[in-house]
């Protein structure tokens, strides 16, 4: 024996839809229920804007004893480590007018060169400052491969370079050219 069953669509497209509307409803309600914390915000960390200038003065007469106690690469690198610090200048003094430093064969200038070197290493922070004299007559245009009074044409580039001021030194005036 058969059943007949009538079937009526709209009465199953109703009941599915209520079904289907309270299964959105029960997830929409628990989502409402049980909201993600929003995490706080914290305050921004205020970034340090370095200005600070630190010079620290050394002088030909004693050059070696200067480098060492003056300029040593430990008082430097706790400079430049320094957030607020922008620049560590490596200041020449010329208290003796330059009349020392004129006198210079490019020996010693290129000496100072590799020892100052070491100190430009520590930092891209670290600057150079100050006045060098060179010789009168033969500046600091002494070809690389001639050992004279003044400065060679590589170590003149350099120092310039490292932001120091290079002038020939004129004994008669106490003044450079």
């Amino acid at each position: 024996m058969k059943i007949k069953q009538n079937y009526n669509i709209s009465k199953a497209k109703s009941i599915v839809l209520g079904m289907l509307a309270g299964l959105f409803a029960l997830a929409a309600s628990c989502e409402r229920d049980d909201p993600m914390p929003q995490p706080t915000p914290g305050p921004e960390p205020t970034p340090v804007v370095p200005t600070k200038e630190v010079t620290l003065d050394w002088d030909w007469g004693s050059f070696d004893n200067d480098i060492a106690t003056k300029i040593s690469k430990d008082t430097i690198k706790k400079y430049a480590d320094m957030e607020d610090v922008k620049f560590v200048f490596l200041n020449i003094l010329n208290e003796d007018g330059g009349s020392l430093s004129s006198t210079f064969r490019t020996i010693g200038f290129h000496n100072a060169r590799d020892t100052l070197q070491t100190r430009f290493d520590i930092s891209d922070k670290v600057r150079g400052s100050g006045i060098i004299y060179v010789n009168g007559t033969k500046g600091a245009q002494v070809p690389d491969d001639v050992n004279a009074t003044g400065m060679h044409i590589s170590d003149s580039a350099w120092y310039a370079e490292k932001d120091y001021t290079i002038k020939r030194y004129d004994p008669s005036s106490q003044k450079s050219r």
